[in-house]
């Protein structure tokens, strides 16, 4: 069996290739793995989550919305837009569905005002303050 020297050095790439493939594909393999995740953390559990009522969360947006500062109006039009979304679908009692609706209200026409680029605020913060009181 005789060998040219094209078909000898064509057989030497491929072996090299392969083998620099295989290596190759060690050596990245550490690179590139899964972190491995350390379940160290304490667990939550259930009964320790504590769900806030209808007049809690209400009571936390008016204190955000008034006393948190924002770095933008941008970022305020974004909460606002979230919570009327969230209040908007969340279910109340009886006693509270009044109440809801007319945040609810509120909270939309902040949202109007604000697709609009109208900042004149001062009836909705009105409302929303009087609002607060009633919690």
């Amino acid at each position: 069996m005789k060998f040219n020297k094209n078909s000898l050095l064509a057989v030497i790439i491929v072996i090299v290739f392969v083998i620099l493939a295989v290596a190759l594909f060690f050596l990245l393999r550490n690179f590139y793995q899964e972190p491995q995740i350390i379940n160290d953390q304490i667990p939550v559990v259930d009964s320790e989550i504590k769900q806030l009522t209808f007049e809690e969360d209400a009571e936390r947006f008016l204190q955000v919305y008034f006393l948190q500062p924002f770095e933008t109006i941008v970022e305020k039009k974004k909460f606002v837009d979230r919570e009327y979304s969230r209040f908007s679908f969340m279910n109340v009692s009886d006693e509270n569905i009044k109440f809801k609706k007319e945040l609810v209200d509120t909270i939309k026409l902040i949202k109007e005002k604000y697709e609009i680029n109208n900042l004149n605020f001062e009836t909705e913060h009105d409302i929303l303050l009087a609002l607060w009181d009633e919690l």
